[in-house]
């Protein structure tokens, strides 16, 4: 069976990946399915809205169980009540049929969303301004 161009384009995405890239593709899931199980839940679509809620809730154990300890213990330790907190709402939400424990979940996803964000952007650029510029070898020059 042939794949859509899409998720054809995400599994490369993911399997090109670095780690910092993974993590953002994983909070980008996370909001996109929160949003769209609120949205079906003010729809009155209940299965559908338990189906997105419950992806969402999949993809914040994943990112608690991939954060690293070597962060330190004390932001470990406030990065994992975060994402506890996100995945707590995201289930009240799920058995309430409510949609404010999304929208507490989905403003504190898009905080730290923004916040990885950035910090493997800057990362990134820290990265390149360190590497040795390539200095090719036997190269012609173009100044005669």
């Amino acid at each position: 069976m042939a794949m859509e161009p899409a998720a054809r384009y995400l599994e490369m995405q993911v399997m090109t990946a670095t780690r910092e890239q993974l993590l953002l593709l994983l909070f980008d899931g996370a909001i996109r399915f929160a949003e769209q199980g609120r949205e079906s839940q003010q729809a009155k679509e209940f299965e559908r809205s338990t189906e997105r809620l419950q992806r969402a809730q999949e993809i914040m154990l994943e990112v608690m169980s991939a954060l690293d300890h070597s962060v330190g213990d004390e932001l470990y330790i406030k990065l994992i009540a975060l994402y506890q907190f996100c995945h707590s709402r995201l289930l009240t939400a799920n058995l309430s049929r409510k949609s404010a424990p999304v929208d507490d979940a989905l403003q504190i996803l898009r905080n730290l969303r923004a916040m990885w964000g950035e910090a493997v952007a800057r990362t990134g650029a820290e990265r390149r301004e360190a590497a040795p510029a390539a200095v090719p070898q036997g190269s012609l020059s173009v100044l005669g």
